[in-house]
């Protein structure tokens, strides 16, 4: 099945069926059943099976779903089973409450780097980051990077961002 054919609601579940698979594994649960998965998010069994059944066939008759191998298949349909760069441009508060936030490496996102319009703020240390700067000047070690949320200030530099944050893919990645 294509990609395009995947309805966006099922997409969309993914990451509610990641998250509670991983609060099963944090209680030790070692399968699930689509009725258990489902009721713990007011869904249907039915409507658990057909989501999973449009990206392959995970569950053992019988036993269910074995969860640390659906956290690994999810994590791969989602690309959260490695590790993504991401740029985040707006160092307004909440670029810094996003920059101070711990849990980004374990969801497979890397915080490489902040950009801001403000040059108050550029240079200055934000949380893990020191040496800010303007997005022409940037380019992370290692290539691809993806992302930008941004400050609603900062509208005219997004744009600009995407179109320097390009040409940067172009020659790193």
């Amino acid at each position: 099945m294509q990609l395009s054919a995947i309805p966006n609601p099922a997409v969309r579940r993914l990451s509610l069926y990641l998250r509670q698979l991983e609060s099963f594994k944090r209680k030790e649960r070692r399968t699930i059943s689509s009725r258990q998965l489902g009721e713990s998010l007011h869904l249907t069994d039915a409507q658990v099976r057909k989501d999973l059944a449009y990206f392959g066939q995970f569950g053992h008759p019988g036993i269910g779903y074995r969860v640390d191998e659906l956290i690994l298949q999810v994590r791969k349909i989602l690309g959260t089973d490695k590790l993504w760069n991401v740029l985040l441009v707006g160092a307004g508060n909440l670029g810094r409450a996003l920059s101070a936030y711990k849990g980004f490496n374990a969801k497979g996102f890397k915080l490489v780097a902040i950009f801001d319009a403000d040059p108050g703020k550029i240079g200055r240390k934000l949380g893990p980051f020191g040496d800010g700067g303007r997005a022409g000047g940037f380019c992370p070690a290692g290539g691809r990077s993806t992302g930008c949320g941004r400050d609603q200030r900062d509208s005219q530099f997004c744009p600009d961002f995407h179109h320097r944050a390009g040409a940067c893919r172009a020659q790193c990645g």
